[in-house]
């Protein structure tokens, strides 16, 4: 008889993942577009990301079917992360704080959104005419 695994899967440890990778994202992207980081500090990684690209060497062959692309996901990834290491982390944290800031965009990994993540705007309801009517 094979063994069980006896620990349950979380299907909330991939979307906790996966929402840690559009943040990185998203706070690359705000780095790549802030002033004070230094010129050098956006081109050296990504640089080197467009090296893996464009040199004849892949750590695992593109016709080995989904390990192909991952590889190339991975160096991605890799990049953005070593570009936020590189930027100065006050400017780092200051962008994080201002993510979090947005009501509701960001919660921690496998936290539940609360009453206090609401947000009331104020509205007004238009009644729509009847175009056969015109008046």
């Amino acid at each position: 008889m094979p063994p069980t695994n006896s620990t349950p899967r979380n299907p909330g440890t991939k979307i906790g993942i996966l929402s840690e990778i559009l943040k990185n994202a998203r706070l690359a992207w705000r780095l790549l577009n802030d002033r004070r980081v230094d010129t050098l500090y956006k081109v050296i990684p990504f640089g080197l990301v467009a090296l893996y690209f464009l040199s004849p060497i892949d750590l695992i062959p593109e016709f080995i079917p989904i390990a192909g692309e991952l590889d190339d996901l991975a160096v991605i990834l890799l990049g953005m992360k070593f570009f936020i290491d590189l930027v100065p982390q006050e400017i780092v944290q200051q962008h994080l704080a201002e993510m979090a800031s947005v009501a509701g965009r960001y919660h921690p990994a496998g936290g539940e959104s609360t009453e206090d993540s609401s947000i009331e705007v104020p509205y007004t309801v238009r009644e729509r005419k009847d175009p056969a009517t015109r008046t």
